[in-house]
């Protein structure tokens, strides 16, 4: 779809396609086993309930709120688009809120976070969504982004489990490492 018919696109039509995507695409998601399938659409109406439904309102919210959101799929997240905005992307349990560019390696790094909020629950928002937003609003206002960034925990791990962890410059061998103190980080090794 080229974006100037998501833009135009009824307003209940993007809400119906983020809501398919949320609750069918992990019945016809391609990277994954039908069982695996199966257990994550049990995980987001039990244990990620609550990630579920925070995204998929938020999601719905910006659709309603902004006219320019746009609602993609990627691989096993859903993406609302704001082409308009700027502030990066936030990841809500399978939903994922984006302003400005988007690019594979973006999504990748975001559905890492899923993954996390998949083995966190409700605790994601606790060990992750509050110290990612801190974090970045922290680097808004007093570095500029770039590689260094991704050395917070957070986004560490969300590059590792997203499967770009060798694009962001990382100096320590795993996510975990970021973890301890500056001091000892160059002597933490994990095989």
């Amino acid at each position: 779809m080229s974006p100037e018919a998501a833009i135009n696109e009824a307003t209940p039509r993007k809400l119906a396609r983020l809501w398919a995507n949320v609750f069918l695409s992990t019945a016809h998601a391609d990277d994954w086993p039908n069982k695996r399938r199966a257990l994550v659409f049990l995980h987001q109406i039990s244990w990620g309930a609550l990630n579920t439904v925070v995204g998929v309102v938020c999601g719905s919210l910006c659709i309603v709120l902004l006219r320019e959101a746009r609602v993609l799929r990627w691989k096993t997240v859903s993406v609302v688009h704001l082409p308009g905005r700027r502030f990066g992307a936030v990841t809500l349990g399978p939903v994922v809120v984006a302003g400005g560019p988007v690019d594979a390696d973006l999504l990748d790094h975001e559905k890492g976070h899923w993954y996390q909020s998949i083995a966190l629950g409700p605790l994601y928002f606790l060990i992750i969504g509050l110290p990612s937003i801190t974090h970045a609003a922290w680097y808004a206002r007093h570095r500029s982004f770039g590689p260094a960034y991704f050395h917070f925990y957070t986004e560490a791990w969300a590059d590792a489990w997203g499967g770009v962890w060798h694009r962001h410059q990382h100096s320590v061998g795993h996510w975990s490492a970021y973890l301890l103190p500056r001091a000892l980080r160059g002597t933490h090794r994990i095989n």
